[in-house]
């Protein structure tokens, strides 16, 4: 007997519990919004260094230029810092979108963070899915994604972005909430 798909998916431990709770019709979007925190949080820990957050930071928050270009071209400077991190080059990307927009955003860093966690959580909705129809011969396989896109649905990447940043009092939540009792149970 297995424990289903999502124990063998090649994954961080958090993505893998967001697996586990959008194939189970026991979990509620909000469950599986709850546990998408945490996996967001540690993507971001384990791809994002430190260095290309202030080099963004300072470049985004410095004076505008005349021409965007010059702030284009001091953010295209950052690259090598975002070798083999994907969520690093995701923010980069978005940082970039956002100088290009130019609308003098103060919070330009916060507004790309959050595009970026907003595309790398569809990216894990997809992976999680494929890894389903390969791994499954059960059904629910189908219906993952769709109630992994629930739970990214109801998510405010804005106030995750913040916490990430540090610009926002509350810490990111480190891991889902257990059910603990009979009560804690799916609402009827």
């Amino acid at each position: 007997m297995s424990d289903g798909p999502h124990k063998s998916l090649p994954m961080r431990t958090g993505w893998r519990t967001v697996a586990e709770r959008a194939a189970s019709p026991a979990y509620e979007p909000a469950h599986i919004c709850d546990a998408l925190q945490p996996a967001r949080a540690r993507d971001w820990s384990d791809e994002v260094p430190g260095e290309l957050v202030r080099g963004l930071d300072e470049i985004l928050r410095g004076p505008q230029h005349l021409f965007r270009d010059e702030q284009v071209r001091r953010l295209e400077s950052l690259r090598p810092l975002t070798a083999a991190h994907g969520l690093g080059v995701l923010v980069l990307e978005c940082a970039i979108e956002v100088a290009i927009a130019g609308d003098g955003d103060p919070d330009a860093l916060v507004t790309a963070v959050a595009n970026a966690l907003a595309l790398r959580a569809s990216r894990g909705a997809l992976q999680v899915e494929e890894h389903y129809c390969r791994a499954s011969r059960t059904p629910r396989a189908q219906n993952v994604r769709a109630r992994i896109d629930q739970g990214i649905g109801g998510t405010s990447f804005t106030d995750l972005a913040r916490q990430l940043l540090n610009r926002q009092a509350a810490p990111a939540s480190r891991s889902p909430a257990k059910q603990q009792g009979l009560d804690d149970g799916v609402r009827l």
